[in-house]
Formats: C-alpha cells, sequence, structure tokens
C-alpha cells in the first residue's frame, strides 16, 4: 500500500499536470483571439468610416475612450449638418450615461436620439434638468421614463399629449385616462396594450374612441358584419391586406375562397404564429410572405416553410428592391448566397439581420454592400462585438 506521502506527492503531481494544461488551452485561447483581433485590424484598415459607425453604435465605450470616440467623432464631422457619429453615439444605449457626461458635452449630443435612448439613467430630476434640450415627441414616446402621475404633472406643458396615448411604458389607469382625458389623442390609445382594458372602460370613454379602431386592436367583440359596415364597397384584395380586420385561424378559414392570399400574405398586422403558418401552409404566397417582417420569427418555426431555393426560384420578379434578399424568415446561407449572387441586391441585403454574418462573407463581396446599412447591430454581435477592445479603437482611430 502507497504510503501518505507517496499519496501526496501523487497529488501534488497531477495537481500541476491540470494546471500546467489549463495554463496551456489559456495560452493558446489567448493566441486564437490575438490571431482574430489581428484580422479585425486588417479587416478594417481603410475602413475607419466602417468601424467608427459600429464602434459609436454598439461599443460600450466610457472613460477615456469615450472621450477619445468623441473627439474623433468631432474631428471627422460635417459642420454643416448633425455628423451620423454623434447620433449614432447619442442613441448608443451601451454607454456608462450620467449627468455630468451629458452636460460636459451638452452642446455635441444628438439630443433627438438621446430623447429616445433606453440606456439613459434616467430620473425626474435628469429630465428636468435639460428640459430645455430634449425632444419631447421622442421623450413622450420613450417607454423607459420612470413615468408615474407626479412625473406627468409636473411636465404638463412640455409633452405632447398626441403621443403619450400609446405610450406602454406609463401606468395607465381609469384616474389617469379621467385626468387627462381633453388632452389625449384617443386615436392613439387602443393600439395600447397596457391600458386597463375592460367593457367599462371601453363603454366609458365609448364617445371618444373610434370603434373601428377597437376592433383593429381586438379591444371590442368581433363581429363579422363588420367587414361589410366598416369596409363597404371594399374588395377582399382591399380586405385582406386591412389591418382592421382582426385575423384569426378561424375567419380566415371561414373566408379562404374570398381572400386574396397574396394580400393576406403581406399583411403585418395578422397575430403570425407556427399553428397560423402550417394551418394554411398549401395557401400561402411564400414569395409574399417571407418579406413579411411580422411573421419572420414564425417562419423560423413553422415546419411547412419550403426550401429557400424554391421560394427564390419561384420569385419572378427576383432579388430587387422588393426581392426576398431582405427576408428574415428565409434561413440564409452563405451558399445559397453564393450561388444567386448575381441576382441579390446586396445594398439591401446589408441590413438583414438573419443572414449567417461573418468576416469571410463580408470580404467576399465587399464592393456590393452598403456599409453603413451593413453597420447594423446584428453583424456587430455576431462577427465583432468579442473581438473589439479600447485598444483597437485607439489603434484603428
Amino acid at each position: 500500500m502507497p504510503d501518505g506521502k507517496s499519496e501526496e506527492t501523487a497529488l501534488t503531481r497531477t495537481a500541476e499536470d491540470s494546471l500546467q494544461r489549463l495554463n496551456t488551452n489559456i495560452a493558446t485561447s489567448e493566441r486564437i483571439l490575438a490571431r482574430s483581433r489581428d484580422r479585425c485590424v486588417r479587416f478594417f484598415e481603410g475602413r475607419e468610416h466602417f468601424f467608427l459607425r459600429l464602434v459609436t453604435r454598439f461599443y460600450p465605450l466610457s472613460g477615456r475612450t469615450l472621450e477619445y470616440c468623441l473627439k474623433c467623432c468631432l474631428e471627422r464631422s460635417d459642420s454643416e449638418r448633425m455628423p451620423p457619429y454623434l447620433t449614432d453615439l447619442s442613441r448608443n444605449e451601451n454607454i456608462r450615461w450620467s449627468r455630468d457626461l451629458l452636460a460636459d458635452h451638452s452642446e455635441n449630443w444628438d439630443w433627438i436620439g438621446l430623447s429616445k435612448n433606453a440606456g439613459i439613467p434616467w430620473s425626474a430630476g435628469l429630465i428636468q434638468q435639460f428640459s430645455d434640450r430634449w425632444d419631447w415627441i421622442s421623450l413622450s414616446n420613450n417607454e423607459h421614463l420612470p413615468w408615474s402621475g407626479s412625473l406627468i404633472d409636473s411636465l404638463d406643458d412640455c409633452w405632447r399629449w398626441g403621443n403619450l396615448g400609446s405610450n406602454e411604458g406609463i401606468p395607465w389607469s381609469m384616474a389617469l385616462l379621467d385626468k387627462h382625458a381633453e388632452k389625449l389623442n384617443w386615436k392613439s390609445i387602443p393600439s395600447n396594450d397596457t391600458m386597463p382594458w375592460s367593457d367599462g372602460l371601453t363603454e366609458r370613454y365609448s364617445r371618444r374612441f373610434d370603434k373601428k379602431l377597437l376592433v383593429k386592436y381586438n379591444r371590442t367583440e368581433w363581429k363579422d358584419r363588420y367587414l361589410t359596415q366598416y369596409e363597404k364597397g371594399w374588395s377582399w384584395y382591399q380586405k385582406s391586406s386591412s389591418s382592421y380586420v382582426p385575423w384569426s385561424a378561424d375567419l380566415i378559414e371561414k373566408y379562404s375562397d374570398q381572400i386574396s392570399w397574396r394580400r393576406l400574405s403581406q399583411n403585418e398586422s395578422l397575430t403570425w404564429s407556427k399553428n397560423l403558418i402550417d394551418r394554411f401552409s398549401n395557401r400561402w404566397m411564400w414569395g409574399q410572405l417571407v418579406r413579411n417582417k411580422s411573421a419572420c420569427d414564425a417562419l423560423r418555426e413553422s415546419d411547412t416553410l419550403p426550401d429557400p431555393e424554391e421560394v427564390i426560384e419561384y420569385e419572378e420578379t427576383g432579388f430587387g428592391q422588393y426581392g426576398v434578399c431582405t427576408s428574415e424568415g428565409i434561413k440564409w446561407n452563405v451558399d445559397l448566397i453564393n450561388k444567386y449572387e448575381n441576382y441579390i441586391r446586396f445594398e439591401w441585403m446589408s441590413s438583414n439581420k438573419s443572414i449567417p454574418w461573418e468576416i469571410e462573407l463580408i470580404e467576399s463581396y465587399s464592393n456590393r454592400w452598403d456599409w453603413d446599412k451593413l453597420a447594423n447591430k446584428g453583424v456587430y454581435e455576431k462577427v465583432f462585438s468579442k473581438k473589439i477592445d479600447d485598444k483597437m479603437i485607439e489603434k484603428i482611430l
């Protein structure tokens, strides 16, 4: 039997071996990451504009790097108009925003962009401090403010009341609606899911609501007669694209022979789901459906989506402005893009977040992209988010 000292020696050697393997793995990972970053630097050479747009839109800038980046933006800006870099910075939700940062560079920010920004540490005091700077239309639409009855009252004259009714960040109540009934735009309210919807609410304000909008957003009971009552004289071609009809699977089934399936396939107001798509898989116009932005998530889950090549070859209109190259419902891959490269409008595909983005693909068609559209969140997160760091920013810019 091994003595205690031998066991201790064996355990020490095992621990040392494990530590050595760990260090080797870490060193290997660091070399791979370094090579990847070196390749990134080479990729961005001569593409400083693209790099700066990615950084200003998405990178979590702070401290010295933020100051340096802001300086670079100002140096590259056209004094005749609001520089796009400063607008991108002002909308960047990943920056560590603070009152001091807003105040120190108040003349440089795009305050419309700031007013839309969800990443700012919003407070009543912050809003009041810069009340003469905000874009109040954008601020009234911003759901990320610390909304309350007191905040609304304290800045009553500043809000754009036509926009507040559709803001789902506000804690709406019957009391709040009563208090501001005369100022609200009642046509904007039916789209708001956070309203305390009930039969009592729709009855209480029945004279203020547009009945067609209540029907459109399912705030009141649907009756088939509305198809003729509110859309009298319309053809089924028009009805099939109407956002006022709360199309459900049963309603579609009932009127399946009258519906224009091309227009229904384009209709973004439907409540798209995997079940809805699969149920009518033999009726959809797939070339139209894959372009429907509202249906994209459901399409990716569907069991009946045709092979992408079938959809593409079916479309006589090809890949033009209204072509399928903008579709996020198609399961794109590099081989598919390469096969149809002579048909694809790459400037339109540039903003498609569902593309399997990688440096090789971008470089393969470098002279065909719209580089401003290419600087989007999908490209940043899939290709560059783990490679760009403070050192790279200072090196390239």
